[in-house]
């Protein structure tokens, strides 16, 4: 819900937000799918992909780094804590998945949310 909520705060009014999911099997190296023992997903295995994606302004690049560490915000005083996207990679985090956010070449921003999948592809 808070993924939905930033991407809808980042837009002008009319924006739009996308919304997608697939099952897929992995089958290259991606960011967290490899052999090393940190690596959250393994070449192989069928995962569930949901995107948001918003066409509001973006991330400001020296920002990117930062939008996980809590208590970090681009909001004005009185309008956030900095902790919705710290807590959302953090219940992710705990059910074997991961998060990122990217800037989208068209404007926006993409966040993504990976897990297992408990069927096969």
């Amino acid at each position: 819900m808070n993924l939905l909520i930033y991407a809808i705060d980042a837009m002008q009014p009319g924006g739009t937000l996308t919304v997608r999911t697939s099952r897929r099997q992995l089958t290259a190296h991606e960011r967290d799918v490899g052999a090393r023992q940190t690596d959250a997903f393994r070449v192989g295995q069928t995962v569930v992909l949901a995107e948001v994606e918003d066409d509001g302004s973006g991330i400001a690049e020296p920002d990117l780094a930062r939008v996980f560490d809590p208590f970090f915000t681009t909001k004005p005083a009185g309008k956030g804590t900095g902790l919705g996207l710290a807590v959302c990679k953090s219940i992710i985090s705990l059910h074997g998945g991961t998060l990122s956010v990217e800037n989208r070449a068209q404007g926006g921003v993409r966040a993504q949310v990976l897990l297992r999948s408990i069927r096969s592809a």
